[in-house]
């Protein structure tokens, strides 16, 4: 199957760069994020997203995820706070969780909701409050997308800034929910700007040569390598552009562009170091830094 697009889209090729902080800056300026996620078998998620935020410029981040893994992940992430939200028999969160995450949403600049949160009726229920109801720049990963494809994936139900990052199988099962087709990926940049201009905001369809699009403009990112497909990986991209969302100077879609590309590089220089079969998720943590140095 092939999309047709009957208005093109500008592609984008700078990549964006970040502002030079103040001396007088302080915590406060570079936002707050709320990382929502994780379950009884899925720790390392959510602290993994954690540390992409927290080494892409993040003020504070705190880490709201089911009460009975709530000192382990404080443990992983001594700089991050913790919110143990109730959970239920499986170590999911609760339904009963909805009112917390609403208090701790307000209290955030953005929100990063998925990693590792597992899948139930009750989460989907959760997950369909909060993309609905809440007004902060949000990320939406893994298996918050699922629970998106279950909505339906309404006409326009996200913001514009607003980001979902979709891996290719998470791609096909929100593009079947609304066009009823399945997709093949003949073509991603198509595809995905068919995609953004239904849903709204900006989807990031992974993958070789990630593609980045608000329905308007496109970027094809040409960082990365096959190293990187490992677990945890996403999450270090989701706690990464959450970040850069509240970065002073940045669009919503340049931030996404910025965090695509310079998680690409991090795994591009994790590659260089151990060799593509020995790259994981910490090492690309490990070398964010330094990518975000040499595009300075």
């Amino acid at each position: 199957m092939t999309v047709v697009i009957m208005t093109m889209t500008q592609h984008i090729t700078k990549i964006p760069k970040l502002m030079k902080r103040s001396k007088a800056a302080h915590k406060g300026d570079f936002g707050s994020i709320l990382v929502i996620g994780g379950s009884l078998n899925m720790i390392g998620a959510p602290t993994l997203c954690a540390q992409g935020a927290l080494r892409s410029g993040a003020g504070l981040v705190t880490i709201a995820v089911p009460d009975v893994i709530q000192q382990s992940v404080a443990t992983v992430v001594p700089c991050a706070t913790t919110f143990g939200l109730p959970s239920d028999d499986t170590g999911l969160i609760a339904k009963e969780a909805i009112s917390d995450i609403l208090n701790l949403i307000a209290r955030h600049d953005v929100i990063v909701i998925g990693c590792g949160m597992g899948q139930s009726s009750s989460l989907n229920a959760v997950i369909e409050t909060i993309i609905r109801h809440a007004d902060k720049p949000m990320v939406i990963d893994a298996d918050a997308l699922n629970a998106l494809a279950n909505l339906g994936v309404p006409y326009g139900v996200l913001a514009d800034n607003c980001v979902i990052t979709p891996h290719p199988g998470e791609f096909g099962r929100l593009f079947y929910r609304w066009f009823r087709k399945n997709t093949i990926l003949d073509n991603r940049v198509e595809e995905s700007t068919l995609l953004a201009r239904h849903c709204g905001g900006i989807v990031v369809l992974k993958g070789s040569g990630t593609i980045v699009t608000d329905g308007d403009y496109f970027f094809k990112n040409d960082s990365g390598n096959p190293g990187m497909a490992t677990g945890g990986a996403g999450d270090t991209l989701a706690g990464c552009i959450g970040a850069l969302l509240v970065q002073p100077g940045l669009s919503p879609i340049e931030a996404t562009i910025l965090g695509v590309y310079i998680h690409g590089k991090a795994g591009d220089m994790a590659a260089a170091k151990y060799g593509e079969l020995s790259v994981n998720a910490t090492d690309i943590v490990e070398l964010l830094p330094t990518a975000f140095l040499t595009h300075s």
